[in-house]
């Protein structure tokens, strides 16, 4: 996934009603995390949490569905846990279906927002999909989004003017075909002399 795919997949599960037992996975999902991952940290195979209603990936998140106005101390209690520091997580994140509370660990950048506005704060968790990111994409979501469909619409018109060069291309080569005359071959009696 690009940043715009990930842009549009985190604003669609801002949008939707919130569920605090899908919303981990969810969010995991919505950063391109493959179905196998999700469904091991579901079963529990690898997910390591010793927090009530938290998932652990190692070497990305450890996130946590808390009860209402609990956000602030599930954020403690995560960044404390040594099962953070031991599965080397790069983000701490929570909410309570109204707030979201995150911390980039490695460079104690914190985020709090509504949890509807989780969308105008993707550009925080990229590290999770594997793209390195600069403060201009933290910092202006609504570009990326702008540029996806931008992008999309390019794609479109770029397919529709190629479909018209390849149609004008092919009507000229008729008509060429049509309306050339082949120029009249020598006679067999007629040759050129050589002289040496």
């Amino acid at each position: 996934m690009n940043a715009v795919e990930i842009a549009d997949a985190v604003a669609q599960l801002a949008e939707k009603p919130f569920d605090p037992v899908e919303f981990p996975f969810e969010f995991l999902a919505a950063f391109d995390n493959k179905e196998t991952t999700i469904t091991r940290l579901r079963k529990g195979d690898s997910n390591a949490s010793d927090i009530e209603g938290g998932v652990l990936q190692k070497n990305n998140i450890h996130l946590a569905v808390c009860g209402v106005g609990a956000v602030g101390e599930t954020l403690r209690r995560l960044k404390a846990s040594p099962k953070t520091s031991s599965a080397k997580a790069k983000f701490v994140l929570t909410t309570d279906g109204e707030t979201l509370e995150a911390e980039d660990l490695k460079t104690g950048e914190p985020l709090t927002c509504d949890f509807v506005g989780l969308a105008d704060h993707f550009g925080f968790f990229l590290q999770l999909a594997g793209i390195s990111t600069v403060t201009e994409i933290k910092e202006n979501p609504i570009d990326v989004r702008a540029t996806g469909r931008l992008n999309k619409l390019y794609v479109l018109q770029t397919d529709s003017f190629t479909r018209e060069i390849h149609h004008q291309r092919a009507r000229l080569g008729i008509h060429l075909l049509q309306h050339v005359r082949p120029e009249p071959r020598p006679s067999a009696r007629w040759s050129p002399r050589l002289r040496h």
